[in-house]
């Protein structure tokens, strides 16, 4: 099994093409998707909601990729340990913190959209009673867990064959879902369909659109450093990456955007339409996407929670494997049981939320690593935690980090409002992370050339 947190050798790094690509795409697919489609759908039409959205997500991926894969190619890091030369040993430990309740706040809404999507299902195809639905949402999501636990306690190696056979077998879903959602109601219907409930100013609808399709990208960025880590060289890591990540991501997302216009009931999950339209075997093909999508990505995201966890100077040496699935996988567990509607309810926040605390780091870590340290890095200092070692700076902490940080999210929240989905000082065509990202990788260089006079040398 591999588990380690250690950066990876070339003979090590065994993943090409089709694994990165399977597992980049198994980690796109999944019913938040749906939602995020179905999200759309209330701003704009089919066609235009389409294009606004697949802009949001590429401008938020190619920030995305930037920050991670670079590092996580040359020198086979993940996501959280990349962060200390622009944070330091301590400071990179809000790294851990962020990523560690990012990703379980992402794998709780797909465990939540699982266990109530697949409980109704089951109960419009007659399998088990109204009354028995709570129960069927336990015992869904306990199943659930207990797959993804199974997985991933295998380490990488399950990853790299898990990830492209779920990743068919879910695209072979989707398609089955779109030529039975233009069947229906025909292709015309589809894109003729009108917003749900637009606002009245067309400028601001695109923006949110476009925000939110920002965050969704800048989303991947935990999950992208720790899966690129094991491709064998950058072509398999970059463009498997931005296919599954990106266009694959808003197809899926698109689906939900037609289904949600069409059927607003349906919430943008066409599996409801198969349920309900389709007969016993459509829904049973339409339980089959719902537990291999949300299985796959719920994989990902566990792995990479648990790289995350293992970070932890503390934790490192003294948390095995096993334990850290387990403490990863609890909080879902309690999230989706007692929590599942409310937590569901606010996605657009939490979405919104990726971007406030994504956009500035992700800033700071391309500023840091082209512009300041020309690509080059202290290895030793990466995976030293004692004082005075190559990142540890004032008392653990890159005060240009800190700051930088600090001011990007500030700048966000003068901008645009996350919660409200409003802009600030009536800037209609502009969300809120890319001013966030700019004035965090500006403040970032200035305070680290101010407070590091004497020219950096590392050792690549």
């Amino acid at each position: 099994m591999d588990s380690s947190t250690m950066p990876l050798t070339l003979r090590e790094k065994k993943w090409g093409f089709l694994a990165t690509f399977g597992n980049t795409t198994s980690a796109a697919i999944a019913t938040w998707s749906f939602v995020a489609g179905a999200t759309v759908a209330f701003y704009l039409d089919t066609v235009v909601g389409i294009i606004v959205m697949a802009a949001g997500v590429l401008i938020g991926l190619f920030i995305t990729v930037m920050a991670a894969l670079p590092m996580s190619q040359r020198y086979g890091l993940e996501a959280v340990r990349s962060m200390r030369p622009a944070f330091g040993v301590r400071g990179s430990i809000f790294g851990v913190v962020l990523v560690f309740l990012t990703l379980i706040g992402w794998n709780s809404v797909l465990a939540i959209v699982l266990m109530q999507s697949a409980s109704t299902v089951m109960e419009t195809l007659g399998f088990v009673p109204p009354s028995a639905m709570k129960v069927t949402q336990i015992v869904i999501l306990v199943i659930a867990v207990a797959v993804v636990f199974a997985l991933v306690n295998r380490g990488s190696g399950a990853l790299r064959w898990a990830g492209p056979a779920i990743t068919a077998a879910v695209i072979l879903l989707v398609i089955v879902m779109l030529v039975f959602l233009i069947q229906h109601f025909s292709w015309e219907a589809i894109v003729t369909a009108a917003p749900l409930a637009p606002l009245e100013d067309s400028r601001l609808n695109i923006m949110i659109i476009v925000e939110m399709g920002i965050a969704s990208g800048l989303s991947w960025w935990p999950y992208l450093g720790s899966l690129t880590r094991y491709s064998r060289n950058t072509n398999t890591a970059m463009w498997p990456s931005l296919l599954g990540l990106g266009l694959v991501m808003v197809g899926i997302a698109s689906l939900g955007l037609m289904t949600a216009l069409v059927l607003p009931e349906s919430g943008g999950n066409p599996v409801y339409l198969l349920a309900t339209q389709g007969g016993v075997w459509f829904g049973i093909g339409g339980l089959l996407f719902l537990f291999f999508a949300n299985i796959g990505t719920m994989m990902v995201g566990t792995y990479t929670s648990v790289l995350a966890l293992k970070q932890t100077p503390v934790l490192e040496n003294k948390l095995s494997w096993r334990t850290a699935t387990v403490i990863t996988l609890i909080p879902v567990l309690i999230v989706s049981i007692f929590f599942g509607d409310p937590f569901l309810a606010s996605y657009p926040t939490f979405l919104a939320f990726s971007g406030v605390l994504m956009a500035p780091i992700c800033a700071i870590l391309i500023v840091d690593y082209f512009i300041v340290r020309k690509q080059s890095l202290d290895a030793d200092g990466l995976y030293s935690s004692v004082r005075g070692s190559g990142y540890w700076y004032t008392g653990g902490f890159n005060v240009a980090g800190i700051v930088a940080l600090a001011l990007g999210i500030g700048s966000f929240f003068v901008m645009f409002d996350p919660i409200g989905y409003i802009p600030r000082f009536g800037f209609h065509i502009i969300g809120g992370s890319v001013p966030s990202a700019l004035v965090a990788g500006v403040v970032y260089y200035l305070v680290f050339r101010l407070t590091h006079r004497k020219p950096l040398t590392v050792a690549a």
